[in-house]
């Protein structure tokens, strides 16, 4: 592990990010919660001048990573705001859009827990996690998930 973090690391402005790069890292990051301020800055860096472009399953991993580690990154204001109006514009109710609808609503969920940790959480957020549409959707997803608890059922031999 200790290579991946020396990896991690060695991060910096000359390295070029993609969204996948954000996202994979923002996720390795997470499952070892491990902190590495500076790779995270960087990843935020990217995340803030590419906002536009980037699919809210990256924008969650990054958000999702500050919150669990409880780390506030050096541009936080701004990488919150630009992170607001990305949930904002994806969840605007007058336009169809992939992401929104291939989006898990557990991932919706962990971006909006983040924002109201970084007390950023954009009130049309709020207003669509309780419409009684994403609720429903909510619980098919809960229905159908695989890691629900099951009640093992034993068999006695006599």
């Amino acid at each position: 592990m200790s290579e991946a973090v020396k990896r991690y690391k060695s991060f910096n402005s000359n390295i070029p990010l993609s969204s996948r790069i954000v996202r994979d890292t923002s996720l390795n990051l997470l499952m070892t919660s491990c902190l590495i301020p500076e790779t995270i800055d960087h990843l935020v860096g990217y995340a803030i001048e590419l906002s536009e472009h980037l699919l809210g399953d990256t924008v969650n991993k990054l958000l999702h990573l500050c919150y669990y580690l409880g780390y506030t990154p050096s541009h936080s204001d701004e990488f919150l705001v630009a992170s607001s109006e990305c949930y904002t514009q994806l969840y605007n109710f007058a336009r169809k859009d992939k992401d929104k609808e291939r989006m898990q609503g557990l991932s919706l969920l962990h971006s909006a827990l983040a924002l109201c940790f970084f007390y950023k959480l954009p009130e049309p957020l709020v207003k669509f996690i309780f419409r009684v549409d994403f609720l429903e959707r909510m619980d098919a997803e809960i229905s159908q998930c695989y890691s629900k608890v099951r009640q093992v059922k034993r068999n006695t031999h006599d």
